[in-house]
């Protein structure tokens, strides 16, 4: 127990805010402000819906063209 489990949890507790977890948690603040700024735009109607996605569709292949 004290070789080997203490200096793990010592260890752990010291690296518990490493560089891959801020940027995990980053990823999941982003999508929280994304929820919240897209989310307005859910009116319900569905030509609103129908002309974005054909506009996103034009952006894609413009890039896919581009590219």
């Amino acid at each position: 127990d004290v070789v080997l489990v203490k200096p793990f949890i010592r260890l752990a507790e010291i690296n518990k805010n490493d560089v891959v977890d801020l940027l995990y948690r980053g990823i999941a603040a982003l999508a929280r402000s994304l929820h919240g700024v897209l989310s307005i735009t859910q009116t319900g109607k569905l030509r609103w819906y129908a002309a974005n996605m054909g506009a996103g569709l034009l952006v894609v292949l413009a890039l896919a063209l581009y590219i």
